[in-house]
């Protein structure tokens, strides 16, 4: 039987160039399979770029142009779905003023 939805997944990103990585952990409290949706936006809580669902892969690659994303991943057992991991902002290619 079901214990309840998954909890909410952490994740992390790393840019390199143009080229960045997403990643997450599965929930500790995690029983059975869980597919994870990656959401992707230009501003917090947008998922204006993206809605994809990864199934149970836990990292995504993808180039992006330059700029300032906000990503997070939704898990999701036969239990129900946990709520977003907390946004992580991703900033690709971006120069800021007065840096070398």
């Amino acid at each position: 039987g079901c214990s309840g939805a998954p909890q909410t997944a952490l994740g992390r990103a790393t840019v390199s160039g143009a080229n960045l990585t997403l990643s997450w952990e599965s929930p500790v409290s995690a029983a059975g399979s869980l597919t994870y949706t990656l959401e992707a936006g230009t501003a917090p809580g947008l998922a204006n770029i993206t809605t994809l669902p990864l199934g149970s892969t836990r990292v995504f690659n993808a180039a992006a142009p330059p700029g300032l994303y906000y990503a997070r991943v939704l898990a999701a057992s036969a239990c129900g779905a946990a709520a977003a991991s907390p946004e992580i902002p991703i900033e690709v290619g971006v120069q800021r003023l007065g840096a070398p």
